[in-house]
């Protein structure tokens, strides 16, 4: 009876630890699926919010002419064609996402030259950085940089995405800068300027899709998703794309390409 009485305690104890291992074992494997199942919850909502803001504009301007509230004219016709424009490039930027997240998003890698490329980069948004009244410069390594196999127009694609967001947040008559730095193990290409900068709570986050700084800020053109696409790129290319504080003040966009 003793004997049997151990058995049957020991049997309990190991149900007991089995079931322990077995929920725990299982909490842990389902959790990454249910933190992506929440990401992309809130992914869905937050782009369902954005369409609705230019698909409203479009309904109600529409209504507007059709009821004789509005003539029918050129301001009509352009309000339409710049909200329809909108919802377009946020339908592109949400499907490059998914494509990142479904591991369908190639890259077409090639021999490039960076610091031509970043050349043309500049000198593509001279005429805009004047019109912003922008300090814009660049600053190249003096020696020959050695061709870099990467996607060509993905890079200019991923430069874009910062370029853009520099401008939108530096004020009149502050300084943009675009440079690239070589060492021995990579390329570095950086995006920096004396903006607001960003503060150290907020340096991931602003990787988050649809995260914007200032949540009053409504930007027609940005829809907080650009820069998780530039990282999707970097990551494509086996780099990094860091965000660091701009030494007296504003923020650097770096991205590390190894060679």
């Amino acid at each position: 009876m003793r004997q049997r009485l151990l058995f049957f305690l020991a049997d309990l104890v190991s149900a007991a630890l089995l079931a322990i291992f077995f929920w725990r074992f299982t909490a842990r494997m389902l959790h990454p699926l249910a933190e992506n199942r929440k990401r992309q919850m809130q992914f869905v909502a937050s782009a369902s919010h954005e369409l609705r803001s230019p698909l409203t504009v479009i309904l109600t301007n529409t209504a507007a002419v059709k009821n004789g509230v509005l003539p029918n004219d050129a301001q009509f016709l352009e309000t339409v064609e710049s909200e329809g424009q909108r919802m377009a490039r946020l339908i592109t930027d949400m499907l490059q996402l998914a494509n990142a997240d479904s591991q369908s998003w190639s890259i077409r890698p090639a021999a490039a030259e960076l610091d031509t490329l970043l050349l043309q980069v500049w000198e593509a948004y001279e005429p805009q950085a004047a019109a912003l009244r922008l300090g814009w410069d660049i600053q190249l390594p003096d020696d020959a940089v050695a061709p870099y196999i990467c996607d060509a127009e993905r890079i200019r694609q991923l430069l874009g995405i910062l370029i853009d967001n520099a401008f939108s947040y530096t004020p009149a008559h502050g300084h943009v800068r675009l440079s690239l730095t070589c060492t021995g193990t990579d390329f570095t290409i950086a995006v920096s300027d004396n903006g607001p900068g960003v503060p150290d709570a907020q340096k991931e986050s602003v990787f988050e899709r649809f995260y914007r700084a200032d949540p009053a800020r409504k930007s027609k053109s940005h829809f907080g998703l650009g820069l998780c696409i530039a990282r999707e790129i970097a990551r494509l290319h086996h780099g990094q794309l860091l965000l660091h504080d701009t030494p007296g003040g504003g923020a650097t966009f770096l991205l590390r390409l190894p060679k």
